[in-house]
């Protein structure tokens, strides 16, 4: 049994894909047989037995404090720390985190990383941003120095870090699996289809909406309504209803037809998910292995359209799990998404992902990397590329 001290920037009830992903990932390395605690920044009293809150605002005081906390567990303690750059306080430049975590290493704790984010591209236009990717740079580099084992969201993400780790350091690729903690229920989806007629079809999109990609969804969404008299979009995530109320001031005739669910819990959401025909899931990157909200979409069989960018894996495009426009135009993704609308046959799309989500993404694989030693995740990185026809692995 091994224990780990997971350290993350959030953690329910935070809302946040870091918060929902270490949620799931200390539940299954408990039920995988681990000791797990997890330290956090505080927010709420804490609802489990394992969840200490003593990160406090991250401040020099609040580390110290937890650092005595720390203390009082058994060694060796192993550190898993969620590596996202903004998470730790002090606008994203805390350089005092990563170098109370480097002098824990120091005193004999043993440091795992797992790299959501690395840092601000360098080459940044305003000159505070050049800083902040300088000083993230800098925070970064403190933790590869001092860490035994280093797990990326995405291959794309060690071009980026090489340079500033160790020459000896190998990055293993550990994808973000789903984050919906339950099933969708029959009944559930069958209630929300019935709302619409039993010839509407539902469009789907899942994420934040930020400005980026609310630029790319609102020309998208409104061509492929205005193509198909029967289709409705349902716009699910955090900010879902504000963006479809902005759509239906700037498309009030299409406004029956645009519906944002606000949040939701798990069920009602993977019901929602599965109540879709078609998901719209486009990416200013490219669609990569790091986007939680692809993984809770392929992972319950719901057809998805998205783009291929500067971060895809080859994976996406040699498993056809996922119908891919060569950019995130909106023109050429409202096009793809009427054609797939248009034909029934696209139920063999959102099979053909859950196949590859579970064979390649599912929580048991992430689990049995994290807990596998150093030396097998060598050789087994070893044998996957001297076997190039292993299903979905060419990446390792």
């Amino acid at each position: 049994m091994t224990t780990w001290h997971i350290i993350t920037c959030e953690y329910p009830p935070q809302v946040g894909g870091v918060s929902d992903y270490t949620r799931l990932l200390a539940r299954h390395l408990r039920e995988a047989g681990d000791e797990v605690h997890v330290w956090a920044p505080a927010y709420e009293e804490p609802a489990e037995p394992h969840l200490h809150r003593d990160l406090g605002d991250l401040s020099a005081r609040a580390l110290q404090h937890a650092g005595e906390l720390l203390d009082r567990h058994m060694t060796p303690r192993r550190f898993l720390v969620q590596w996202v750059p903004h998470g730790y306080g002090k606008r994203g430049i805390n350089l005092g985190f990563s170098r109370w975590i480097a002098a824990r290493v120091r005193q004999g704790d043993e440091l795992y990383v797992i790299v959501h984010e690395p840092c601000l591209e360098p080459g940044q236009r305003l000159w505070k941003h050049r800083f902040v990717s300088l000083m993230q740079r800098h925070m970064v580099r403190i933790l590869l120095r001092s860490a035994t084992r280093v797990f990326i969201s995405i291959p794309g993400w060690e071009s980026r870090l090489r340079d500033l780790a160790p020459p000896l350091l190998r990055f293993e690729w550990l994808p973000i699996p789903a984050t919906i903690d339950a099933d969708a229920s029959p009944e559930a989806v069958s209630i929300l289809r019935a709302q619409f007629g039993r010839d509407a079809l539902f469009i789907g999109h899942l994420g934040t909406y930020s400005a980026e990609l609310r630029r790319v969804l609102r020309p998208a969404l409104l061509s492929i309504l205005e193509q198909l008299p029967n289709a409705h979009a349902l716009l699910l995530g955090n900010n879902g209803d504000s963006f479809a109320g902005d759509l239906k001031s700037a498309a009030p005739d299409f406004a029956h037809r645009l519906h944002g669910s606000g949040l939701l819990s798990d069920a009602d959401l993977a019901a929602h998910i599965a109540a879709c025909d078609l998901m719209l899931q486009p990416y200013p990157d490219g669609l990569s292995s790091r986007r939680t909200s692809l993984m809770n979409v392929i992972s319950r069989g719901t057809p998805v359209v998205s783009n291929l960018g500067h971060l895809t894996e080859p994976l996406w495009r040699e498993s056809n799990a996922v119908a891919l426009a060569s950019t995130s135009e909106p023109t050429q993704l409202a096009t793809l998404c009427v054609e797939l609308l248009r034909d029934e046959s696209r139920s063999e799309l959102g099979r053909a992902g859950r196949e590859l989500y579970f064979f390649r993404f599912d929580w048991s694989k992430i689990i049995a990397t994290l807990r596998s030693s150093p030396a097998s995740a060598r050789s087994a990185a070893a044998s996957t590329s001297s076997n190039p026809s292993n299903k979905g692995q060419k990446l390792e």
